[in-house]
């Protein structure tokens, strides 16, 4: 018997054997199965003593869709004294297309049923007139158009205006003539909304009306037109909008300008669609400027030329308004507009405007052409900018500048180098020589400095107060019985306080981020500083160091240029921090070296579960080479096998992953069902939290041993706890394509 059969027959023996809880989960499997043979079995369960397990089998055989399943379904509806599970009943209709089913929610939709037990609080007649309404604008009900007229006209309905008029829009026909009645006679709000929901409709009617609707007198109205029909994709109606770009109120000109671009891509008419923007260039509303900066920006170069939007864009970048400055500047970026050059480098030099706006303009200067010396400095300067973003922007433009042939990529070059070196080593200054006459504070050549401790605040502060006996810590060590207090509270303040951010701690982020840029360089220079980086007393340098190495070896066609590295790799992922470890392994996986195999095989003992995890995938890399013996891939296996186990979920998931990869490339027969076990045990630790996705990889490796493997245990398991993961990995394996989507409402 085929594997889905078996589960299908094991599941509905289940349906009867089991508890309230197994009922439900194999209910909720059975319908995502799909299996018509289930569909008896779900039947009988909308019978069921337990409420919850009505509303699943309601669920399954509305998922499933079988017109078989509509009379008790019907019955359930209208006797069942749950109102939850009638909701469900009703949901559950709404996935067919039977005239039985389209009479009924028309009665649901219309009116409460009388024999519905009430709640205080909450009505569950509501939840089921809305899956109704739902439902039958799904079904594009025209005797529904009625009904659902009354609701809208009802001040005593429930708020669902919304719903209402989407299916009204779908239903197209009498139930758009009710929306144009809206738009028409509505108030301002109810015009908006109405405009809004046209935007569902299929019909030429629709896109009519919205065309009339661009007229409305109110602003919010207009703008929902628009927004309608873009998103009904009306490309016939570009040049509609078109005019709306001279609209009175900017909420309309700023729709216009967007949803033209949106439509412009469509119909290819973005010649005369930037003609009509550049006008919104000056608009007198920065929302305005920038929604037409946006939408220019989606058009090509042969389309903007002609009306010189390039050229005006540019004098953006001078806009008061920062949003629109930045617009400009994401648009230089884009078209690459050298002649934005000098004002790109204006803003990026500002350490007073905007840092966002400074980072904007970094970005577009690193995307221009022929970059001259002056740009090259203008970047350089900016790897100091206070503003972190602006500092990694201004570094990945010099790394890529210094990729290339330019005559400036060997002074890119030297900045990021610099930059990442860090600067010399301070050299300490001289300990100022002090004696009895020496004041606190002072030295010999110069008036009184500012107090470098709290301590020495104190001290000062004392001695401003008996000038004449000036404070000297006696040569025993012992503090004066007078300030005795005072320096005790100084000494827990200093314990308790941050320090400031220094130069040092900024010089130290600037060459991480420098770090980072070096992987975009493949420049001997380059690799050069990143290994001597692995040497560097920082975690934080080693690591960004680290992962920089394997983010070029990824890339790159030629990884043994990078042997070199190897070595020192190897040493961090023994002796380094977590995350120093964490990034070598991936990086030694990427570098191909399979002398680093044994290292990483140690590493799946390593106490941070994450480096187990990089160690994995390094493993599973590394042996999955092809140059990798059978015997080596024999040990892998083996040793993930092993870490089927782990304590980290994370690990055993990686490790049936990895199993999953590895096992076609195994020479001599792999233990399959031994795996499959293992995978199958993995999945029940920390209560099946991990059943579902093991179960996608169950299906990969042997969905038929998989299966088996879980049928014999859920007669053996012993409470429907452990039977939820057992269930839950049938339902991955057995799947009916699409069956776990729900119908879009």
């Amino acid at each position: 018997m085929p594997a889905r059969e078996r589960a299908t027959t094991a599941l509905c023996r289940l349906l009867t054997t089991g508890d309230e809880a197994d009922r439900c989960h194999a209910l909720r499997a059975l319908g995502v199965m799909g299996d018509p043979a289930s569909i008896p079995a779900l039947r009988e369960r909308l019978y069921d003593a337990d409420p919850d397990v009505c509303i699943d089998a309601a669920e399954a055989l509305g998922r499933m869709g079988d017109p078989q399943a509509i009379p008790d379904l019907l019955e359930l509806l209208h006797h069942h004294p749950d109102g939850e599970v009638r909701s469900s009943v009703v949901e559950a209709l709404g996935n067919f297309s039977d005239p039985r089913v389209e009479g009924e929610l028309l009665i649901c939709a219309a009116r409460r049923p009388e024999n519905l037990v009430g709640d205080d609080e909450w009505d569950d007649w509501w939840d089921m007139q809305l899956h109704a309404v739902t439902a039958l604008g799904r079904m594009r009900s025209r005797k529904a158009v009625p009904v659902l007229r009354a609701i809208l006209e009802d001040e005593e309905s429930q708020g669902i205006e919304a719903e209402l008029l989407t299916a009204l829009a779908r239903i197209g026909g009498e139930g758009l003539d009710v929306l144009k009645e809206r738009l028409q006679r509505g108030e301002p709000a109810e015009r908006r909304r109405a405009a809004t929901a046209l935007g569902h409709a299929r019909e030429r009617e629709a896109r009519e009306l919205l065309g009339e609707a661009l007229l409305d007198r109110e602003a919010q109205v207009r703008s929902a037109a628009i927004h309608a029909l873009g998103a009904a994709g009306a490309s016939s109606y570009l040049k509609v909008i078109l005019i709306s770009l001279k609209d009175p109120d900017p909420e309309v000109r700023s729709a216009a300008a967007a949803v033209c671009g949106r439509l412009a891509e469509r119909c290819g008419d973005g010649g005369e669609l930037a003609s009509q923007l550049v006008t919104l260039l000056e608009d007198a509303d920065p929302v305005v400027r920038r929604s037409t900066i946006e939408t220019l920006e989606m058009l090509d170069g042969e389309q903007l030329a002609p009306c010189g939007a390039p050229a005006l864009i540019a004098q953006r970048l001078a806009d008061p308004d920062t949003g629109v400055a930045a617009a400009a500047c994401r648009f230089a970026a884009r078209h690459r507009l050298n002649r934005a050059r000098g004002d790109l480098s204006r803003i990026a030099a500002d350490d007073t405007g905007s840092g966002y706006l400074r980072q904007q303009a970094v970005r577009a200067l690193g995307t221009l052409q022929d970059m001259d010396g002056e740009i090259v400095e203008t970047l350089r300067q900016a790897i100091h900018d206070p503003e972190q973003p602006v500092r990694q922007e201004a570094l990945e433009a010099l790394a890529a500048l210094a990729g290339t042939g330019s005559p400036q990529a060997e002074d890119a070059l030297r900045a990021i180098l610099g930059a990442a070196r860090g600067p010399l080593p301070d050299t300490p200054a001289p300990h100022p020589i002090t004696g009895q006459n020496m004041e606190p504070g002072k030295n010999r050549s110069g008036p009184a400095q500012p107090a470098t401790s709290t301590l020495e605040a104190i001290g000062m502060a004392l001695e401003a107060e008996s000038p004449a006996e000036p404070w000297q810590p006696s040569p025993e060590g012992a503090v004066p019985e007078e300030i005795r207090e005072h320096l005790e509270l100084a000494e827990r303040l200093e314990a308790l306080a941050s320090p400031p951010a220094t130069e040092r701690d900024l010089s130290t982020g600037t060459r991480i981020l420098a770090i980072r840029a070096l992987a975009n360089c493949d420049r001997e220079e380059a690799l050069a500083t990143l290994v001597d980086s692995l040497q560097d007393p920082s975690p934080e340098l080693r690591r960004e160091a680290t992962t920089s190495i394997g983010r070029i070896a990824a890339r790159s066609g030629d990884p043994s240029r990078l042997q070199h590295a190897t070595g020192p790799l190897l040493s961090q992922l023994e002796l380094g921090e977590e995350s120093v470890r964490h990034a070598c392994a991936r990086a030694l996986a990427r570098l191909g070296n399979e002398a680093a195999l044994p290292r990483l095989l140690a590493a799946l003992a390593d106490p941070a579960s994450q480096v187990r995890i990089e160690a994995i995938a390094g493993l599973v890399d590394l042996a999955g080479n092809s140059a990798t013996g059978e015997a080596m891939i024999a040990e892998v296996i083996q040793r993930l096998q092993d870490r089927l186990s782990d304590t980290a979920g994370g690990v055993r998931l990686a490790a049936a992953r990895g199993l999953k990869s590895l096992l076609p490339l195994a020479g001599e027969e792999p233990p399959v069902r031994r795996i499959v076990e293992g995978v199958v045990a993995a999945a029940r630790i920390d209560h099946g939290s991990q059943a579902r996705p093991m179960g996608r990889i169950l299906k990969e490796i042997d969905r038929e041993a998989a299966v088996d493997t879980l049928l014999q245990q859920l007669d053996t398991l012993e409470t429907s706890g452990e039977r939820r993961f057992a269930i839950e990995l049938l339902e991955e394996l057995l799947a009916k394509e699409g069956a776990g989507e729900r119908r879009p409402a």
